[in-house]
């Protein structure tokens, strides 16, 4: 016998991606086992809610981050 618990495990600015496919999208509000989410395709925003069990947490990049250094301007003049 199994016990399901209703628990949300996302929080307002988490950003999520549909299970079947999305994209990434950014939680607006939390409400139960229903989730508020925002995000821009091209230049429009869209908000929607979804059920939770419809959501997975988007993995942020890893990998080093590439740092460039910035040189001061040459007091050369050409």
């Amino acid at each position: 016998m199994y016990l399901l618990l209703s628990m949300t495990m996302f929080a307002v600015g988490d950003t999520v991606k549909l299970k079947s496919g999305s994209p990434v999208m950014t939680v607006a509000e939390v409400e139960g086992d229903e989730v508020v989410c925002i995000w821009f395709d091209k230049s429009q925003q869209n908000k929607q809610r979804f059920p939770a069990a419809t959501l997975i947490k988007n993995k942020p990049r890893t990998g080093s981050s590439t740092i460039v250094p910035i040189r001061p301007p040459s007091r050369h003049s050409y």
